[in-house]
């Protein structure tokens, strides 16, 4: 069954692209200009996702993400905001009403793809394994548990969805963009600062007993 993808976006040139690179045999693409529209095609189409622009012609992104949150008929879909603002604060302001994930124009259509498909996976369960086991560490998809030598421990959401792209990318060097943009995670004000406290800090809060091999190298990630 295809995934139905809702675009809400007043420009007709973006629309086009967007439109045409989302593969028809993956994706339905269903088209709002205004955000009043994109309220009214949530009712009628019943999305499975939003692509929602900041800046609309009448209501904005941001209202409309925040009224789509706050109403318990569609608040279960997933919304990525789609915009040319790339200030910090408008991004935490839209994930703080409850964008899954924040993309910044100009971008690349293979990384709204994998965002596209990230989200799905996380919202919707649709990833093919059940559980992923590295070491001590056994992550649970179904029940979005994490267990560290057979003990549960708590994790936020943003937590669990980092801990499952440092474990599906086992063994490689990961970048902290790449992190961030495979797990939805936002990045700290001041990242190079921060560079391998983010690592350090997931160690303590995951694992107690860790393996050695986890360890932060250069602004990058191993596990």
């Amino acid at each position: 069954m295809k995934t139905r993808i809702l675009l809400v976006e007043d420009d007709p040139a973006l629309r086009k692209l967007l439109k045409d690179a989302l593969p028809e045999s993956i994706f339905v693409i269903d088209i709002a200009e205004t955000g009043r529209e994109g309220l009214d095609m949530i009712v009628k189409r019943k999305p499975d996702l939003i692509l929602l622009d900041w800046n609309l012609p009448d209501l904005n992104g941001f209202e409309v993400c925040k009224y789509i949150k706050q109403n318990k008929d569609c608040a279960h879909i997933p919304i990525i905001m789609v915009t040319a603002y790339s200030e910090l604060n408008r991004k935490v302001s839209a994930l703080d009403v409850g964008a899954d994930d924040y993309i910044t124009k100009p971008f690349e259509i293979e990384e709204l793809i994998a965002r596209v498909k990230a989200v799905l996976r996380r919202r919707q369960g649709g990833a093919p394994e059940e559980a992923i086991a590295k070491a001590n560490i056994t992550l649970n998809l179904t029940t979005y548990t994490v267990e560290v030598d057979k003990k549960p421990i708590i994790l936020t959401a943003k937590e669990f969805d980092l801990l499952y792209v440092l474990m599906k990318n086992a063994g490689r060097i990961l970048t902290r963009e790449f992190c961030w943009s495979a797990s939805g995670a936002m990045p700290w004000t001041s990242p190079r600062a921060r560079s391998t406290s983010i690592s350090a800090a997931c160690a303590r809060r995951w694992a107690p007993k860790t393996p050695s091999s986890f360890r932060p190298s250069a602004g990058r990630l191993q596990i």
